[in-house]
């Protein structure tokens, strides 16, 4: 299982001498969002329902594509507000705007918050980055005509991709366009626990990283591997960013997953931007003695 996962200094100069019309690519000309409830199924504990939002114009693009627990029980309402809370703590972050919070419940109000907020301000700083580009060029009687237009663009996923009678696991993956030679891309899991709601963190005992060595290198060559099985562990090596020979575990939780665990790591957290995101599963009977004994718990693991 492969999960593929740039801070933003936005210039807020005369953008509004021209304006950015979004277009939507749903069947409604003024509305780009669309809510939809998914029903329980036998394999779920609780409903589920997700959110769309896209928009684009000349100067940005955007698309939220939200799954999130319905809020019908405390418990679900738990989950729902911490996805919530990363989603919006995320954007804000890219638009250097504090995105505020929705009204209760109302998935129209979070994609009105989040996805227009969220459009609104790439759009403005992409016209502001061009205008300051082509304005000195201009200004100095030179040819602006070649300045590329960079398209500001973010795309947002947050979707539920493990689920077993204790633990649900959503995916919250987001990549972010502001220029340069590509977007940045990030991958985050929240593992929680079915019957409280409550987020389960600590999962590994980072005390236990060096007994935890051949594991992450098995797992490390196993994903190299896979892009070239002649890669030797020399040319393995060559590739990380690790002091000496000690693997790091990833700087975000592990995804219960069916057989095991899956450990990604951040693109740049180990490799380079063009390895890609660092990602592999331990198996459950290896990885059960690096489990905390709460995580375990939480888990329902024995």
């Amino acid at each position: 299982m492969k999960y593929i996962s740039i801070k933003l200094a936005l210039l807020t100069v005369f953008a509004t001498l021209y304006s950015c019309q979004g277009s939507t690519d749903n069947s409604s000309d003024s509305d780009s969002t669309k809510t939809e409830v998914v029903e329980d199924d036998d394999a779920s504990h609780f409903t589920l329902e997700h959110y769309t939002y896209t928009d684009t114009c000349e100067y940005a693009s955007v698309s939220f594509n939200i799954e999130l627990p319905t809020n019908r029980t405390d418990e679900a309402k738990k989950m729902r507000d911490v996805i919530y809370k990363a989603l919006t703590e995320t954007c804000s972050e890219y638009i250097e705007t504090k995105i505020a919070p929705y009204k209760e419940g109302n998935l129209v109000d979070i994609a009105q918050y989040v996805g227009v907020a969220t459009f609104d301000k790439l759009s403005e700083a992409s016209q502001t980055q061009y205008l300051v580009s082509t304005a000195e060029l201009r200004e100095n009687g030179e040819d602006y005509s070649e300045v590329p237009l960079m398209v500001y663009d973010t795309d947002n996923t947050v979707q539920k991709i493990y689920e077993n009678k204790n633990i649900v696991v959503f995916n919250y993956n987001t990549y972010i366009y502001l220029g340069g030679a590509h977007g940045s891309t990030n991958n985050t899991t929240y593992t929680f626990n079915i019957k409280t709601g409550e987020l389960i963190t600590g999962i590994l005992n980072r005390e236990k990283l060096n007994d935890m060595q051949p594991l992450l290198w098995a797992g490390v060559r196993e994903y190299f591997k896979e892009f070239d099985p002649d890669m030797s562990d020399s040319e393995i090596r060559d590739q990380l960013f690790i002091d000496g020979s000690t693997i790091p575990l990833p700087s975000i939780e592990p995804a219960p997953m069916e057989k095991g665990l899956c450990l990604s790591y951040p693109r740049y957290e180990i490799a380079s931007y063009a390895a890609g995101s660092v990602s592999f599963i331990i198996p459950y009977d290896k990885v059960m003695p690096f489990i905390t004994d709460k995580a375990k718990k939480a888990m329902g693991l024995k």
